[in-house]
């Protein structure tokens, strides 16, 4: 559901995601492949796992 949320590019899903990692109710690691798995172009792809390692960074 986290990964979804991303696609859709709106301030309170990305919120949403970073309290869930910041609680640790979801890794970054199985965010990040769950991102891969997404029928999205490499592009948008690559945004996105750019955007969730630098909040899992910040959060660790």
């Amino acid at each position: 559901m986290a990964a979804s949320k991303l696609v859709a590019d709106r301030e309170k899903d990305r919120l949403f995601v970073t309290s869930l990692l910041v609680e640790k109710l979801i890794d970054g690691d199985v965010l990040m492949d769950r991102v891969d798995a997404l029928p999205l172009d490499a592009e948008r792809i690559e945004t996105i796992k750019r955007w969730v390692s630098i909040i899992a960074t910040d959060v660790a």
